[in-house]
């Protein structure tokens, strides 16, 4: 007979840690996103679709470019709605992110043309050798 009660204490224990992280992203309005830097791939949360509907858009582009796991239309996406004189130096900010983490605050295009601030805040996950991994 085989004992699978420490397998199965594992599988509750990580069910309930799941939940829990589910929850917590749940309860936010912000956008958080999780870019695994290796295979390019990008989840995020409900909160991308609060976000945008606030400055007015639909979240439909993105949520079909992360479904399709399109990362450079993505990307593009929210590129093509950073006022143009911000663009550059955002691209920049996430470069250095990969390498230090950092945080920092942009102009991003309503729909109606306005621009709103919006703060970004990216922790780096990084391996052994020092190279982001993940962004988040």
């Amino acid at each position: 007979m085989l004992d699978t009660s420490q397998q199965r204490e594992s599988e509750r224990v990580l069910r309930d840690s799941e939940t829990r992280m589910r929850e917590l992203i749940r309860a936010t309005n912000d956008a958080v996103w999780d870019w695994n830097v290796d295979d390019n791939r990008v989840w995020w949360n409900e909160g991308l679709g609060t976000q945008f509907s606030r400055l007015g858009w639909s979240d439909a582009e993105a949520l079909a470019a992360n479904e399709a796991g399109d990362v450079p239309q993505a990307i593009a996406s929210w590129d093509a709605r950073i006022h143009p004189d911000d663009c550059a130096r955002v691209v920049a900010l996430l470069n250095d992110a990969l390498r230090d983490g950092d945080t920092h605050e942009y102009r991003f295009r309503r729909d109606n043309g306005t621009y709103a601030y919006v703060f970004c805040r990216a922790h780096i996950i990084r391996k052994a050798d020092g190279r982001a991994v993940r962004v988040i």
